[in-house]
């Protein structure tokens, strides 16, 4: 029996079980970011979904937010107060998801001429234009550089 045969046979079966143990956890991490990015995008769309319900359902925050997006000086205290956390809602699932597509590095191109036509959409209301302006410190610099991008190519 040769010993120095026997020592090389089990590394060669030390480097196969290396390589295998390898190409598995690769692809089990690729299996969990895929997960994860789904995870992520259903939450931003039970965001939207929650948003749309919540204006949907409440006639009187309807109607505050087709006046507050003509003019905010329509809106007495009360109601510029259920307009602005309105805005804000809606604008952290846009950075939200502005950030989940930009600075994670998971950049789709669809899903941000989909998220630049929603921006151009909302923001070409002056009561919404004025209240971006007075409200961008309230979001991440490199999100109010991207709305002011979108805002500048419309």
């Amino acid at each position: 029996m040769n010993w120095d045969a026997i020592a090389a046979g089990g590394e060669v079966l030390a480097a196969v079980a290396v390589i295998v143990s390898v190409l598995y956890l690769a692809r089990q991490i690729h299996q969990n970011t895929v997960a994860s990015i789904a995870a992520v995008n259903q939450g931003i769309s039970d965001s939207f979904r929650g948003f749309n319900e919540l204006v949907a359902g409440s006639p009187d925050l309807a109607d505050i937010l087709v006046r507050g997006a003509e003019s905010l000086e329509q809106l007495s205290i009360p109601e510029a107060l259920r307009f602005a956390s309105t805005m804000t809602n809606g604008f952290n699932i846009l950075e939200h998801q502005h950030r989940q597509l930009v600075v994670s590095g998971r950049f789709d191109q669809k899903e941000a001429d989909l998220m630049a036509a929603v921006v151009r959409k909302r923001l070409v209301f002056p009561g919404i234009a004025d209240w971006w302006q007075q409200n961008t410190d309230d979001f991440s610099e490199e999100f109010v550089r991207w709305v002011e991008s979108v805002r500048a190519a419309a």
